[in-house]
């Protein structure tokens, strides 16, 4: 693609009225069909995968990757995904044919025999759709970025949410539809909307959802072990496959000092897979730096890495917001951006990473009782607790995997499909379904996990973990990996004087920046971050919300409060400033 697109727009799309049109910037591929402008913006890679098309009973507009393509082409004797989707609607409808995919797509479908325009993102939220209807249509898209411009362009009434503000300055993330735009939703993850163009009615409905309460298939703990191990190479040889489909001769892999991405790369090297690039990023001289390098070296990958000292990367919150959609805190991704950024991508295929294995394999639960969430559960925020009450939510695990995990974690996959799609065997859903049908023991405190890699992978810890698993040989390693907790956490608590009297190479800052994430450090060292922090309060400040918000505002930016909530201040401001200041105080002038 050339260079004169704008990133925020690379591999969007968008469906609006045709009298909307106009709005849709000029180098989006465009089709006008009864009524509407369908337009996608596509880097030209994994061709095969994405399509934007129209025949005598649809229109079909379908972005990202299918993983288990080949599988669904072998099952239906076809060889074309062009040929496959509409086999499949005839067959199945689209709840049922949507709910057969694997991978991070997303798009729109109209069924122009019917006059039914349908949209979704996938069933992880790994890819996103949005929604907008006023009385000229429906607009959709992948992108708010792409939503805002077009609406302000065309004079459309847009609205800064408060509810959304709120919940991003107690989650971290939105834990619902709301998107920082009253009149623009987020088609949840796993849900298709359903759009009668003659009556106008507009549905809702759940084509895949995680379940806890369906009937295990496994009697015991070492069986759940082996079906564990099938699914997840499974899962890694979808994802591996669809690089060498696409003749990518090296794959682009995540790594870190943890489990979860060392995971992929062991099971794809185990599988056979060669020519591994991996990229780390995080705080130079610290054992998530030392232990990725290692392990890149014990399994003979290339290897990139981005020292992420002092915190640049916390500094331009605007553009990850734009990227994202504003779907969560703008620092969720770390160093990641700044990698994907110097890479050259013609000989990369996608990104492989090890995003919510703790989550799947695992647990954030720390008992076996099933109980409902309480308010704040999953949030970032040691401050503000909104909404205090969760009416809908009848279940902790399943809260926090459809919130911090689905739209939380998953996010920094909507800003990295910006370069290319990001895909992780984790969020494979066959893999899903089976790990949440397990009883809950099996997975509370890595029990399963650690199994996992004893029973099939021992070599796996031949390079230490940052992760602390429930066996260790050496006993005195167990003290030392408790320690350094303990230390962290002491040193996190210390983390608004250390802004105040920075003290270079102390050791309190050295634990700081042992993390993925060490917003404490990069505050504590970085002058320009703190600035950006009191520009943002200030600027808080200005934003004409009711007092509900700007009570929590105020806490997000208190002297008491920690940098996860400022940054979480900094996200909410920084997408009123970018989406709506400008536009109302033109309206006041």
């Amino acid at each position: 693609m050339a260079d004169t697109v704008p990133l925020v727009d690379r591999n969007t799309w968008v469906v609006t009225p045709s009298s909307y049109g106009y709005t849709v910037p000029g180098h989006y591929e465009l089709l006008e069909v009864d009524g509407f402008v369908f337009g996608r913006c596509s880097d030209g890679r994994f061709a095969d995968d994405r399509f934007l098309v129209s025949t005598d009973d649809y229109t079909f507009l379908i972005d990202g990757v299918i993983l288990n393509k080949t599988e669904l082409l072998g099952e239906a004797g076809q060889t074309s995904i062009l040929d496959l989707i509409p086999t499949l609607l005839h067959q199945f409808g689209v709840k049922e044919t949507l709910a057969l995919l694997r991978g991070p797509f997303s798009g729109a479908i109209l069924d122009r025999r019917a006059r039914v325009l349908y949209s979704f993102g996938n069933q992880t939220g790994e890819s996103a759709a949005f929604a907008h209807r006023d009385a000229t249509g429906p607009t959709l898209s992948n992108s708010f970025d792409i939503m805002m411009r077009m609406l302000r362009e065309a004079g459309a009434p847009i609205t800064f949410d408060e509810h959304a503000a709120s919940v991003m300055l107690s989650y971290g993330f939105m834990i619902d539809d709301h998107t920082f735009a009253q009149e623009i939703t987020r088609i949840a993850p796993g849900c298709v909307i359903s759009i009668d163009l003659e009556g106008g009615a507009l549905n809702t409905e759940v084509y895949w959802s995680l379940k806890n309460d369906v009937a295990c298939s496994v009697s015991t703990i070492v069986e759940a072990v082996s079906e564990l191990d099938r699914l997840f190479r499974r899962a890694v040889k979808r994802c591996f496959d669809k690089d060498i489909e696409y003749g990518y001769g090296r794959h682009l892999v995540d790594l870190s000092g943890g489990m979860d991405a060392r995971m992929v790369n062991i099971v794809a090297r185990d599988l056979g897979y060669s020519s591994i690039t991996n990229v780390t990023y995080s705080e130079s001289r610290t054992t998530e730096n030392r232990y990725a390098m290692r392990l890149a070296k014990q399994l003979g990958n290339d290897c990139l890495y981005h020292p992420m000292d002092g915190g640049r990367s916390a500094l331009a919150p605007e553009q990850n917001l734009r990227l994202n959609s504003g779907m969560a805190f703008y620092s969720g991704i770390t160093g990641g951006a700044f990698v994907l950024k110097s890479l050259n991508f013609t000989e990369f295929g996608l990104e492989h990473t090890g995003q919510i294995g703790d989550a799947v394999i695992g647990t954030f639960l720390s008992s076996p009782e099933r109980r409902p969430p309480a308010p704040g559960t999953g949030a970032f925020s040691k401050v503000n607790t909104y909404p205090r009450n969760l009416h809908d939510a009848v279940d902790e695990e399943l809260f926090i995997m459809s919130t911090r995990v689905f739209r939380g974690a998953m996010s920094s996959h909507l800003l990295r499909q910006h370069f290319t799609f990001a895909v992780s065997p984790y969020s494979d859903v066959d893999l899903l379904d089976f790990m949440f049908s397990l009883p809950l023991e099996w997975r509370i405190g890595h029990k399963i996990f650690a199994l996992w890699i004893k029973s099939c992978y021992p070599g796996a810890l031949a390079v230490p973990t940052t992760r602390l698993l429930p066996f260790r040989v050496n006993p005195v390693r167990h003290v030392q990996l408790f320690a350094r907790k303990a230390t962290g956490v002491l040193s996190r608590r210390a983390q608004n004087w250390l802004g105040q009297r920075n003290i270079p190479g102390s050791v309190a800052i050295s634990r700081l920046g042992n993390s993925m994430n060490p917003l404490e450090s990069w505050y504590a060292v970085n002058p320009k971050f703190r600035e950006l922090v009191l520009d943002s309060s200030q600027k808080a400040r200005e934003i004409p919300a009711n007092d509900a918000l700007q009570e929590s505002l105020r806490k997000s930016f208190g002297k008491s409060s920690s940098i996860w909530d400022k940054v979480l201040g900094v996200t909410a401001v920084a997408m009123y400033e970018m989406y709506f200041a400008a536009f109302e105080r033109q309206a006041s002038a």
